[in-house]
């Protein structure tokens, strides 16, 4: 149709490409197309791309079509997406004929430094990363604009450049006049990777009036976020800062604190989840309690500090300062991530709020560390016991306490007697067959997967139920198996206690 000319009067029918629909199938003719040999495979590719963490590329063309060639050209992104972006944005002003040209070393983003088409037209950069900043961190995002709303940012001549590069593209609409012509950047990510370029290049009371209609959407500015930290983890953390308020981290503990309680429900309805569908966690979801929803936007939280960290790494970032509180490592996390995750703990191992182990990731030598150097601030943990641990937990604030595998009775007796605040306490796996002693403050008992003696069970309902400080406790026990049951020990009068407002629940235990 470009070669043909034909007059939109001609047309009938305008068809739109929207994406790939078997992604798969084209990266293999592609990789056939560019060899004469089959010395490299489709296999190699994905495995790459995945360990890349490219793989939202391969949903669109033309950043497919150019990571295949920098694939088989040997040229490798080292997994840094702002590099990739970097290299595809110097290809589209090469495109448009502009002066070759470099910056110097320092003067500029890493990933900018070695481009060799940007630096003459520098300027046309800046024009369009702020253009692109506003319509992306508008009061609504703004995939579609027209080019009137361009002219507040550019001159005609750098519209021109960036519409012959290909930065831009215009809308086909008959109804519309040439100043009121609809355009869009030619894929969403370069629209928010210049977006962040802007952000990175500017000093943030200059656009914060924006960024406050923002507040408490922090995973729709997600993709920008984890540019950012390729670009500058300082400001990252910045803009995160004023995308966030006060009431957001406060619900992500109330969150985090109802998940560690009733984990079997919250878990897999938390996770299979993704950014684009949580939206504004302040809007009503059909099917999603607001605890739920805010778990699931904690979770998304983590996982965007994730991939902001392995792009800081990858871009070459040598102050890795992103803050984080709340850690969560399970199954959900491939090796990387999990990896990624230790490390962003360890950075932030002195201010921890939140420790759930659902994974074997974390060295001991770690986790005696990060419950060491946070035990002013420490709420919840969720961890396997291993001798190494007991100590570390004398004296802790924790409120909600989740321990896996078998107790030293004595270590563990010791550490509960010295914690203050605890209402949470859930064993599991394991066997119990002295007694413990019981923190005043408890509201909540789980015990699951347990092998006990009843002289134990005898004697922690009666503990239990001397509790005064609440008006109700709750004890659970799932899947309980009560050894050497010795019905004499059962004394034949009651003891003098108070069972009105105790709660027990048994589910698959034994008589």
């Amino acid at each position: 149709m470009a070669n043909e000319r034909i007059k939109d009067s001609e047309i009938d029918r305008l068809l739109e490409i929207q994406g790939i629909t078997d992604p798969d199938k084209l990266t293999k003719h592609m990789i056939i197309s560019l060899q004469f040999a089959d010395q490299k495979t489709y296999t190699e590719f994905i495995e790459y791309v995945k360990a890349s963490h490219l793989m939202p590329f391969l949903t669109t063309p033309w950043l497919q079509t150019l990571l295949i060639s920098l694939w088989m050209n040997n040229k490798d992104c080292n997994g840094s997406l702002c590099e990739l972006n970097c290299i595809l944005l110097d290809l589209l002003f090469k495109k448009a004929n502009a002066k070759e040209g470099y910056f110097r070393k320092g003067t500029t983003f890493k990933c900018l430094s070695n481009t060799s088409y940007i630096e003459p037209q520098n300027d046309i950069l800046k024009a369009i990363a702020k253009a692109a900043f506003h319509f992306t961190f508008s009061l609504k995002k703004s995939l579609v604009f027209s080019k009137f709303e361009l002219r507040n940012y550019m001159s005609e001549d750098q519209l021109k450049f960036c519409l012959d590069a290909g930065l831009l593209t215009v809308l086909c609409n008959n109804r519309v006049s040439i100043g009121s012509q609809l355009m869009s950047f030619q894929h969403e990510t370069v629209q928010e990777f210049l977006a962040a370029l802007h952000v990175a290049n500017s000093k943030m009371n200059e656009i914060k009036s924006l960024l406050i209609e923002h507040t408490y959407n922090v995973l729709e500015m997600s993709q920008v976020i984890i540019y950012l930290c390729g670009l500058d983890c300082g400001i990252a953390n910045e803009l995160i800062n004023r995308l966030t308020d006060g009431d957001f981290f406060n619900d992500m503990n109330h969150a985090l604190s109802t998940y560690i309680v009733h984990f079997e429900n919250k878990k897999l309805e938390a996770f299979n989840t993704d950014y684009k569908t949580i939206g504004n966690i302040r809007k009503s979801k059909d099917g999603w309690d607001n605890d739920s929803r805010i778990l699931a936007v904690s979770f998304l939280f983590q996982r965007m500090m994730i991939a902001g960290f392995i792009e800081a790494k990858a871009s070459g970032q040598m102050d890795i300062c992103l803050k984080c509180r709340d850690f969560t490592f399970n199954t959900y996390l491939n090796e990387s991530e999990s990896n990624a995750l230790c490390s962003l703990l360890m950075y932030n191992k002195s201010n921890v709020r939140t420790l759930i182990l659902e994974s074997d990731k974390l060295q001991i030598s770690e986790l005696v560390t990060v419950i060491q150097q946070s035990s002013h601030c420490l709420e919840r943990v969720k961890a396997k016991v291993v001798p190494e641990i007991h100590r570390a937990f004398n004296n802790l604030k924790l409120q909600e306490l989740h321990l896996i595998g078998r107790l030293n009775v004595q270590s563990v007796f010791d550490m509960l007697t010295s914690m203050s605040n605890v209402r949470f306490l859930f064993i599991e796996d394991s066997t119990c067959n002295e007694a413990i002693s019981i923190p005043a403050t408890l509201k909540y008992f789980d015990l699951k997967n347990i092998t006990c003696s009843d002289v134990f069970l005898q004697r922690l309902l009666v503990q239990l139920s001397l509790l005064k400080q609440f008006k109700i406790v709750q004890f659970e026990m799932c899947d309980v198996n009560v050894s050497d049951c010795n019905r004499s020990i059962v004394q034949s009068d009651p003891l003098p206690m108070d069972m009105s407002t105790f709660h027990v629940s048994i589910k698959q235990s034994s008589i």
